[in-house]
């Protein structure tokens, strides 16, 4: 009987211990268009730094901000306005944003 209640209050105690370390997880919240736009620069300036991007784009300016429906998700999508590049198809670059916030993707055509 001693062994059982042992056995019993070993089991009890991690248990426990299990569910406070490994609380239920919310839901990740939508983010607003201020944090759209800070989330869309950061990714401007890291694709700037990676080399993807020329450096005049860390200066864009924000032209639009539209919170979509986008291939069955809700998506933030930001553009930016680059006036320091010549070529017109290249002049706004588009940052696809998931709702809360992770970069999905870029492009200049905003399809």
């Amino acid at each position: 009987m001693k062994k059982l209640l042992q056995l019993l209050g070993v089991t009890l105690v991690l248990y426990t211990g299990f569910s406070i370390a490994h609380p239920s997880h919310d839901k990740l919240q939508t983010i607003n268009k201020e944090q759209a736009i800070i989330s869309a620069t950061q990714q401007i300036k890291e694709l700037v730094d990676a080399g993807t991007l020329k450096k005049s784009w860390v200066l864009a300016k924000v032209s639009k901000t539209v919170f979509e429906r986008r291939d069955s998700r809700l998506t933030w999508n930001v553009s930016f306005d680059n006036t320091e590049v010549a070529d017109e198809k290249q002049k706004i670059l588009y940052i696809y944003l998931t709702n809360t916030g992770y970069y999905i993707s870029s492009d200049f055509t905003g399809e």
